[in-house]
């Protein structure tokens, strides 16, 4: 999984914001004049222990532009397949590289040690 991203530019606005806001696997979560974002639940969404599951985003800026955002390739192929119909042309791919977490050095209690300390006393070579 690694973050990545599609930019359309110089699209028809108006045209792109009825196609994306008649599609029920899309839900509208912020429409303002600058700014339309939907998250894109899938078909049939899929509700979990803490809420409905989003597989990617789908942004309007007021600048003619459309950002398709996604966690995963399999992600962003379904999310580019929705708004095939639109023709937007080739969107400009941005990958972010997969941050590396480094893992924390293990501490041993001192507990620990001294349990160890304590078996070896006790035994015979």
């Amino acid at each position: 999984m690694h973050s990545q991203s599609a930019r359309f530019t110089n699209i028809p606005t108006d045209a792109v914001y009825a196609f994306l806001q008649d599609d029920e696997r899309l839900y509208c979560v912020e429409d303002t004049p600058h700014r339309v974002f939907w998250v894109y639940w899938g078909e049939p969404a899929f509700d979990a222990l803490y809420g409905t599951l989003c597989f990617g985003d789908i942004e309007l800026l007021g600048s003619h532009t459309l950002l398709v955002s996604a966690l995963s390739d399999a992600r962003m192929e379904v999310l580019l397949e929705l708004v095939r119909p639109l023709n937007l042309g080739t969107p400009q791919m941005r990958r972010d590289p997969t941050p590396r977490l480094e893992k924390p050095v293990r501490k041993v209690s001192s507990r620990k040690r001294r349990r160890n300390k304590e078996g070896a006393k006790g035994q015979t070579l």
